[in-house]
């Protein structure tokens, strides 16, 4: 038997994974597979037609408000998503970790993959609906775009590495782990523009790195699109470096208890 390299062992691992979680969203309910892709596809339509009929048919530096909406919110929506599985990775498969093989950042990568995966498909179809509506949906900086969305799921992939340390180190803070989430999506301008906030508020959400990034994204996909003078893409990648290496680090120091309390060493 060929002996295999840690490379194509973890390969293999997270090929595996990813089955699995494909399995078990497409098997607790019928039809699974096609919820799997409706749902956020639903959300993301839902949301931004409804927020843009209360918002009214008032353009964003003339970008028509639902295209804005869609810009900033599926982003966000795949950021949040990454961040979450990541945090919630260790609960859901720490029966798999008895094997040597599998490890917790193996569970990460392979939910990460998913929800990136889920999320591009889902804003693909919302856009060419849009587009067939009669949109605009091309990007201006098609390279600069997926270059900042990768950014952006580094950064979530760091943040939910640490809230996964935390959460299982106290449980009890996953509402308000959620509730904070909530918070940095209504500060971060994938809703709401950042142009519209008042003066006094400014100063507070430009620490929320989702908002620089959402706004780096649409001035990407927008040629017109004047962004804020406070955002930052230094800021946004000096986030997801620390939020990376700390994540990392809390991840080394606590591996070996975290397994251990649930009775794996």
């Amino acid at each position: 038997m060929k002996r295999r390299s840690p490379l194509e062992i973890t390969r293999a691992v997270v090929f595996a994974l990813l089955l699995r979680e494909m399995r078990a969203r497409f098997g607790q309910r019928r039809m699974g597979a096609f919820w799997m892709l409706a749902e956020p596809v639903i959300q993301l339509i839902v949301m931004t037609v409804l927020i843009g009929i209360i918002r009214g048919r008032s353009d964003i530096q003339a970008i028509p408000f639902p295209v804005f909406l869609l810009s900033g919110i599926a982003p966000f929506v795949m950021f949040r998503g990454v961040a979450t599985l990541i945090m919630e990775g260790l609960a859901a498969n720490r029966g798999l970790f008895a094997y040597k093989q599998v490890t917790p950042m193996d569970t990460f990568v392979a939910r990460t993959i998913l929800q990136c995966s889920l999320s591009c498909i889902s804003y693909l179809i919302v856009a060419l609906a849009f587009a067939w509506y009669g949109y605009d949906m091309t990007i201006a900086h098609p390279l600069e775009w997926l270059a900042l969305l990768a950014v952006g799921v580094g950064l979530s992939f760091g943040l939910g590495m640490v809230l996964a340390v935390v959460i299982d180190l106290l449980p009890e803070l996953r509402t308000f782990v959620r509730f904070a989430f909530l918070v940095l999506y209504f500060s971060s301008g994938a809703v709401f523009p950042v142009s519209r906030f008042p003066s006094y508020v400014l100063p507070y959400v430009q620490w929320n790195p989702f908002l620089h990034l959402i706004e780096l994204i649409r001035e990407a996909a927008f040629p017109f699109y004047r962004v804020l003078d406070v955002t930052s893409l230094a800021y946004v990648l000096a986030s997801t470096a620390i939020l990376l290496c700390t994540g990392l680090g809390l991840f080394k120091v606590r591996k070996n208890r975290m397994l251990a309390i649930k009775g794996i060493v």
